[in-house]
């Protein structure tokens, strides 16, 4: 038992031996101050009292002293151990810090290792109790140096390598946040710039159409003062020709000149007009049945004699399987046709002009006609032929110079065909002549239902018109009741009624009118729409209300508007027809008969 009780606490002080090696310089970077004075001096001191006792008596014996009770044996220990306080000191001192705590701990056993240096003035057994606690003190405190070392050591181990991997983590996602933040700001800056050089481009191309929109309808207000201004001229010169002139034939070439002069502008003001309601999306197409070659054959008779005098040549080509009556908005097709037949007159110089008509296929399963307007003229660029169909535009400057024209005609057309769910188009080359090519949906009819022939287009087609001077035949003469309140409109209405008979009273408002109205039974009133004091809509409104029961008397609207929106208010308003100004004496003369019998 003694032996292996030996071997045991041999084991243990070695293993303190090797320990106190272990403590080097460089305890200090690892311990703090404070870990070495409070923790290894107080600590030590009360958790290993046995071990410090065993430790001095194991530590006696190795160093060979044979007999421990002998008084030499501890002369030589307390030498020995006096040596290894010095060195203790100096180390605790030098290396670990142990300054303030170690020397108040260590101060009475230093006094009792010197009194024992005179073994014979002094009594063996203080001796060894104070060698014992010394010895103890030391080597205890080297194991628990050391074992506090080991212990934060590998602490230190372990934070450091908990901190690395931390850092690893840190270092490996900050790394990839950057590159997922360079990714997502490199790509926002590439879809930045791609989206700012979009953007560039189209402001750039947005002014680069704005200037030329500028300039073209800059061009075109130029051109149209031009336009406006020459038939106006027209009009104004051969009426003060006329004034001074008193041969009557002469008055009468005099007027009919200005009677041209004004259609032609009329009908400058009928594309303006027509250019405007496409823009604002107020034109309304029409549907009804209508005698197509009806129209064709006034067709052909106009512009042959167009034709003649510009020494042309005018054919009509007409398919077999035409249907002579359709259903469709036989104004809008009129117009459209008319159009192209006077730019082939205009543009031709020397060859001829042909309209043929045939019956195609609609790519939605339904009968379309096919018209063509094939001249000889001048021929469109292949470059130009799209801009032709833009508002404002002809082929070129040149063009309107030399041959007039507001540059809206063929827009309108186009715009008309796509309504009408048809096309417009073109194949042309210059010096080598044009087919313009419409193609819309008409279906065959059984009977002509007509169009409305009292709109302002077509007052300005070339058809010929009646002279005024012819006196249309009425059943009888008719009660009139004239509500108009500009005196010019007044007098060119009374003269043409008066001239056919008829018996006429002027109200200069509505509320004239309103009071008028009940003292005579009237069989047509003609109703401006804008007046002071009350308008026609207001009071139609209340003639409506005032008249007997049983009767009714047509009233017809009289107004500068054609719009389509104004003739459903004159309908609603309880009038039963429109008359848009400029109107003929022919239109007048129509509308009295279709209302009167």
């Amino acid at each position: 038992m003694a032996r292996d009780e030996w071997q045991r606490r041999s084991m243990e002080l070695a293993r303190m031996e090797k320990a106190a090696y272990r403590i080097g310089d460089e305890s200090g970077l690892i311990l703090d101050t404070e870990l070495h004075t409070l923790y290894l001096s107080l600590i030590t001191v009360q958790v290993m009292p046995r071990l410090i006792n065993a430790s001095a008596e194991l530590k006696a014996i190795q160093r060979g002293v044979a007999n421990p009770q002998g008084p030499a044996f501890w002369v030589s220990v307390v030498l020995g151990q006096i040596d290894s306080l010095e060195r203790y000191t100096r180390t605790a001192n030098d290396t670990l810090g142990f300054t303030t705590l170690d020397t108040a701990a260590i101060q009475p056993v230093r006094q009792a290792l010197l009194a024992l240096k005179n073994p014979a003035n002094q009594a063996i057994g203080p001796g060894q109790d104070a060698l014992v606690g010394l010895q103890g003190f030391l080597e205890a405190r080297v194991l628990l140096v050391t074992n506090t070392l080991e212990i934060a050591l590998a602490k230190r181990q372990r934070d450091l390598l908990s901190r690395n991997l931390w850092l690893a983590f840190l270092v490996g996602f900050s790394l990839l946040a950057c590159v997922v933040c360079f990714y997502v700001f490199y790509e926002g800056t590439v879809r930045d710039i791609e989206q700012q050089r979009k953007i560039d481009s189209e402001l750039r191309h947005a002014k680069v159409n704005a200037e030329r929109l500028s300039q073209v309808k800059s061009e075109f207000l130029s051109n149209m003062s031009h336009e406006i201004r020459t038939p106006m001229n027209g009009v104004l010169g051969m009426l003060e020709l006329a004034r001074g002139s008193s041969d009557a034939q002469e008055q009468q070439h005099y007027l009919a000149t200005a009677q041209n002069s004004a259609n032609a502008l009329l009908k400058i003001l009928n594309e303006i007009l027509d250019y405007s309601k496409l823009e604002a999306h107020h034109m309304q197409l029409e549907s009804s049945a209508w005698d197509l070659r009806a129209l064709l054959e006034e067709l052909k008779v106009v512009y042959t004699n167009r034709c003649v005098q510009k020494q042309l040549e005018f054919a009509l080509h007409l398919d077999a399987q035409v249907p002579p009556c359709v259903v469709g908005d036989a104004l809008r097709t009129r117009q459209i046709l008319t159009n192209l037949l006077e730019n082939a007159v205009k543009f031709t110089e020397g060859g001829h002009v042909h309209l043929s008509v045939r019956v195609g296929k609609y790519s939605k399963a339904k009968d379309t006609l096919v018209f063509e307007v094939k001249d000889t003229g001048i021929g469109v660029p292949l470059n130009q032929q799209a801009s032709i169909f833009k508002a404002f535009e002809q082929a070129d400057a040149s063009t309107t110079r030399r041959f007039g024209g507001t540059g809206l005609g063929l827009s309108i057309c186009a715009e008309l065909a796509r309504l009408m769910q048809g096309a417009l188009t073109v194949r042309s080359a210059p010096g080598q002549g044009s087919t313009f090519c419409l193609e819309v949906p008409l279906q065959p009819a059984l009977e002509p239902g007509g169009a409305n022939a009292n709109s302002p287009e077509a007052l300005a087609d070339p058809a010929p018109q009646k002279s005024a001077d012819e006196v249309p035949v009425f059943n009888r003469p008719l009660l009139v009741l004239l509500v108009e309140d500009h005196k010019v409109n007044q007098i060119l209405a009374k003269t043409l009624l008066g001239r056919w008979g008829h018996a006429v009273t002027i109200a200069e408002n509505g509320q004239e009118a309103v009071d008028i109205f009940p003292t005579k039974p009237w069989d047509l009133v003609l109703m401006d729409l804008q007046m002071p004091v009350m308008g026609g809509k207001e009071a139609t409104l209340l003639i409506r209300q005032i008249e007997p029961a049983g009767r009714r008397t047509p009233i017809i609207a009289l107004s500068a508007s054609a719009l389509h929106e104004d003739l459903l208010d004159c309908q609603s308003a309880g009038m039963d027809d429109h008359l848009a100004k400029p109107y003929s004496a022919a239109s007048l003369a129509n509308m009295l008969r279709k209302h009167t019998v």
